[in-house]
């Protein structure tokens, strides 16, 4: 549970285990629900999916939304890299800043084996070239 009181759903750690573990997944994005009581998972891109169809997806949302993403694939990455992606909309009301902010770590801790992170904060920083350099800063600092 997390400083907020917001639990995570089973359902987010069993789509984040088929993406580290059995590769049927390109990303997962989350959100917490409507009740503000748990975190849920919001859809699943399933693998050959483009970074443009997440990057579509992500962004539709005015509020945060967090997202697990299989970036092996990019230019730069690793074989196995899976990295946590924190997007803040530039138009998100500070309650949902707030409570993400507040509730991301618990998510992460059951999410095990994620290092790197990246935070995004407007559109202007989803960048697909940007992704490796940006998942191994967070991770390294």
């Amino acid at each position: 549970m997390s400083m907020s009181g917001i639990t995570v759903d089973d359902d987010c750690v069993q789509k984040f285990e088929e993406l580290k573990l059995k590769k049927k997944h390109q990303y997962i994005i989350f959100r917490i629900s409507a009740d503000f009581k748990c975190i849920e998972v919001e859809s699943v891109g399933e693998k050959g999916e483009t970074f443009d169809d997440f990057k579509a997806k992500i962004t539709q949302a005015k509020e945060a939304r967090y997202a697990v993403l299989d970036y092996s694939t990019k230019k730069g990455g690793i074989d196995g890299n899976v990295g946590f992606v924190y997007w803040v909309h530039d138009e998100c009301s500070v309650r949902y800043k707030m409570t993400y902010a507040s509730s991301k770590d618990a998510l992460k801790k059951k999410l095990t084996g994620i290092q790197d992170e990246w935070p995004i904060y407007g559109i202007q920083d989803f960048v697909e070239e940007d992704v490796p350099e940006k998942m191994k800063k967070k991770a390294n600092s």
